[in-house]
């Protein structure tokens, strides 16, 4: 709208009160206040009786507006959170408000999900520190069996240089087992 409701209750207050007139004078119209004063000629009778119309137009469009307006209390609604007036034809919020409380709601939202990020990181490094602590402790019993394996071939190792020692004959073959073995298993003497 060009102009606001008040300023066309100015604009109205200011003119000659009364009814206007519109009457065809010599193939022209000529539109006059309430006073008589002739105001315009116009040459379409139309424009005339509009023009003339007007004051009277306006006036009841405005008596029409407000009785509709106080019907439907569409000025008197507030805003129940900031009490704005707004013409809001339900007093539920204004969009402003509206849009605030929906931010406050995901914001309570974001809170939640950054509370419950920052447990599962928490979590996350617990799973961790255990895997590591666990594969520590894996690493350590694969070297423990590695070097029990170790001990085991050579104590088997040698058993069987005191086996071929002892027991085989002396045709030479026994000795160059003897020394196969020991260079294999790394057994000394």
């Amino acid at each position: 709208m060009k102009y606001s409701i008040e300023e066309i209750k100015t604009l109205l207050e200011g003119i000659t009160p009364g009814a206007w007139a519109a009457e065809e004078v010599q193939y022209q119209w000529k539109t006059s206040n309430a006073l008589g004063k002739h105001i315009l000629c116009i040459y379409t009778e139309p424009d005339a009786k509009f023009i003339a119309a007007a004051p009277t137009i306006i006036r009841d469009l405005l008596a029409e507006n407000e009785r509709l307006s106080a019907k439907l209390g569409f000025y008197d609604n507030k805003c129940p959170v900031c009490n704005s007036t707004l013409g809001l034809l339900h007093a539920d919020a204004c969009p402003l408000c509206a849009a605030r409380k929906e931010v406050e709601r995901l914001q309570k939202h974001i809170e939640a999900d950054a509370e419950l990020y920052a447990a599962l990181e928490e979590s996350h490094r617990e799973v961790n520190e255990q895997l590591r602590i666990e594969g520590q402790r894996a690493a350590r019993h694969l070297a423990d069996q590695e070097l029990l394996v170790a001990r085991e071939r050579k104590r088997v190792a040698r058993e069987c240089i005191d086996y071929v020692n002892n027991h085989a004959n002396d045709c030479g073959c026994s000795k160059r087992i003897a020394h196969d073995i020991r260079t294999r298993y790394g057994v000394e003497g």
